[in-house]
């Protein structure tokens, strides 16, 4: 329609297309700069991970969660009460 060159990259295989790091690059992970990068994503993170639960709790209502305590309890059951209809 508008005959618009598009440079197009062509991949025959995977194990073509990736390239494994070498040795002279691990060696990079070192350096701070890698490893400021590495805190601030692992902060950015555990950040968003917070905010998200802190939503998902102001978003419930009713009954509040349940504790591992009492899934545990509960888990040896439901096989038995999916057997005898008694699933609610």
């Amino acid at each position: 329609m508008f005959d618009l060159s598009v440079r197009r990259v062509e991949v025959r295989g995977l194990l073509d297309a990736v390239q494994p790091p070498s040795l002279a690059d691990l060696g990079r992970l070192t350096e701070v700069g890698m490893l400021g990068t590495v805190v601030a994503f692992a902060l950015i993170a555990s950040a968003e991970s917070l905010f998200s639960a802190a939503a998902v709790d102001r978003l419930h209502r009713g009954r509040g969660p349940t504790t591992t305590v009492n899934s545990s309890r509960r888990v040896p059951g439901t096989p038995c009460a999916g057997r005898s209809g008694r699933c609610r």
